[in-house]
């Protein structure tokens, strides 16, 4: 990772520790709420959206505070520990046999994400020359993938393990007391280190300071308003992107199982590789993505989005599925890569701010989407949501060089450059000028 920071580098290796926990949770809490709890359809909905809630609540506040650079290590810290106490809440509504626990683990998981990834992903905003950022946020991906790999291996190992000798189920999900142990670890270690990264993508304080004392500020309102105009239109690409995912997301394993396969364990094999292979992809995918045009990006990403949703429910056979699914996770990786890059060089000084609003939005458009797949999938065919989603794709696959083209243009006006003198085409072009 030649282009990331040792020191970064060594900050963002954590990720693995705190991610332990992310798939086999997820993966494990509606089997938990139905086999131990007795947890009614209902109430597994909701326990569904407590997560994507917390999260919501707590990206904003998280980004506004962070805005804020020596309160950042703070936030991550406060992070970690939210997510060791929620692992605490989930492990114990278990043991004790207590749904209202498991409904308050979940949510407050959800809140401490939003404290712990919002300030990081701004510090590695701040420590990476945008030329790379992309790859950057691809090293970020692929640390998470390990420690996906990394905690699910352990978790389904003690599960098994405990099934077949007959454990009682405090010991059957004792890995989950092991996933609240590595996020305080994480937390320590990011606390340690975040003071010794190099910031170099920063504005001048003593500079804006001299200008706000002379009253030289007054004259920056038509700049901010550039900036909030951009901003709403990157939103409402975020928003439709994630809406998008979600849309059919929820439904994938209930498709596969209607009409590929019901051998729910063959199911898995053919659905994890993807979510985690694009996640080990990520780096060399954000390398890539960071030599062209984020216009051309994103527009080839998303064509290629709606053609191979087409072609997953036009798939009769297992491998056929895994190997499309494999392929649709890593386009989707890489269009988050690209948007979070130039979401990054909004403002510098509210970074943190844009992304605790970029998290925000993100899951709204999570909350919609399976609402909106719902109503289709009920009342039309199972097909119906993801021909909505190969609608929509299409439609952003024409609309992505505008748009991206005007969020720029307001991206480089609130920076004071002329944004005619630069070259479009090239892979650099909205590098700032200091």
């Amino acid at each position: 990772m030649a282009h990331v920071d040792k020191k970064l580098m060594q900050v963002i290796k954590q990720l693995r520790y705190s991610s332990f926990g992310f798939f086999f949770i997820s993966f494990i809490t509606p089997i938990i709420s139905y086999k131990e709890l007795n947890a009614d359809g209902f109430e597994m909905g909701v326990l569904f959206s407590l997560t994507i809630l917390g999260s919501s609540i707590s990206s904003p506040i998280a980004g506004f505070l962070s805005d804020k650079r020596e309160r950042r290590r703070k936030l991550i810290f406060g992070g970690s520990i939210g997510r060791f106490l929620a692992y605490l809440f989930i492990y114990f509504a278990v043991v004790v046999n207590n749904f209202v626990l498991m409904f308050v683990g979940t949510f407050i998981l959800g809140v401490g994400a939003g404290f712990f990834w919002v300030p990081l992903r701004s510090i590695i905003s701040d420590a990476t020359e945008y030329r790379y950022r992309s790859e950057a946020f691809g090293v970020f991906s692929q640390q998470m993938g390990i420690g996906v790999m990394m905690g699910s291996f352990i978790g389904f190992f003690i599960l098994g393990w405990a099934s077949e000798t007959a454990m009682p189920v405090e010991v059957m999900y004792s890995q989950i007391l092991l996933y609240g142990v590595a996020n305080i670890y994480a937390g320590i270690k990011v606390y340690k280190l975040i003071p010794t990264v190099t910031l170099i993508d920063i504005e001048d304080d003593a500079e804006q300071a001299e200008e706000e004392k002379s009253g030289l500020k007054n004259n920056h309102l038509p700049l901010e308003r550039q900036l909030l105009i951009g901003f709403i239109i990157i939103l409402a690409v975020l928003f439709v992107e994630n809406l998008i995912g979600s849309l059919v997301a929820p439904f994938l394993e209930v498709f596969l199982l209607k009409n590929i396969t019901e051998d729910i364990m063959l199911m898995s094999l053919a659905y994890v590789p993807g979510g985690i292979l694009s996640m080990m992809l990520a780096p060399k995918i954000g390398k890539l993505a960071d030599k062209y045009n984020p216009r051309i990006w994103l527009a080839v990403t998303s064509a290629l989005g709606s053609l191979t949703t087409w072609l997953l429910i036009s798939s009769t056979e297992i491998w056929q599925f895994s190997l499309l699914f494999i392929v649709d996770a890593t386009i989707v990786s890489s269009a988050g890569l690209v948007l979070s890059k130039i979401i990054s060089q909004i403002s510098r000084k509210r970074r943190g701010s844009l992304f605790g609003i970029q998290g925000g939005i993100s899951n709204l458009g999570a909350i919609v989407g399976p609402i909106i797949g719902g109503i289709l999938w009920e009342t039309t065919s199972d097909k119906a949501p993801f021909l909505l989603s190969i609608f929509v794709e299409l439609i952003l696959a024409f609309l992505y060089p505008f748009v991206i083209l005007l969020v720029i243009n307001h991206i480089k006006a609130s920076n004071g450059e002329d944004f005619s003198t630069l070259p479009l085409e090239s892979a650099t072009y909205l590098e700032s000028e200091e």
